[in-house]
């Protein structure tokens, strides 16, 4: 093969990798030289519903939430408990295993499920990792088993 083909292979090769490499350097950095984002293990905030009325959205009240998370590579699990207060002033617990999460880059994903065997809510989580490691913020949607019958909301959680 002629040298000048050789040359200009290399060449094409070597700006095809300086180019994914400045596109993706943020991933680059997390996954080779950090080994990844490490979620901290207890986490406590708030999580407040968005209930939707005569197609206007208005915040609820805010509802305590602690949350305890295990990683492994990717793969995270763990328990959420939620306190709520009802109609008449009484604050009732609720909790929640933590199924199929997995974190991705910026962004931590994960379905919930309840504990309690009477109660049949089901939740999706998506949590936005800030930079620091220290906060997630995200959104969830799930069911409820009274007239409202999908519920939307936002979370803030703290690392402790």
């Amino acid at each position: 093969m002629d040298s000048q083909v050789i040359a200009a292979i290399i060449t094409g090769a070597f700006g095809l990798l300086s180019g994914i490499a400045v596109a993706k350097a943020d991933s680059i950095q997390l996954n080779f030289l950090s080994k990844g984002r490490k979620l901290k293990k207890n986490w406590h905030g708030f999580t407040q519903r968005v209930a939707a009325e005569n197609g206007k959205c208005n915040l609820k009240n805010q509802n305590k939430c602690t949350m305890c998370l295990r990683q492994r590579g990717r793969r995270i699990s763990g328990e959420i408990q939620s306190e709520v207060e009802d109609s008449q002033g009484k604050v009732k617990t609720f909790r929640y295993l933590i199924k199929d999460g997995v974190l991705e880059g910026d962004y931590f994903f994960c379905n919930l499920v309840s504990k309690d065997e009477d109660v049949h809510r089901i939740r999706k989580h998506l949590f936005y990792v800030h930079t620091s490691g220290e906060r997630l913020q995200g959104v969830f949607v799930g069911s409820r088993a009274s007239a409202e019958r999908i519920i939307l909301g936002f979370c803030d959680m703290q690392s402790d």
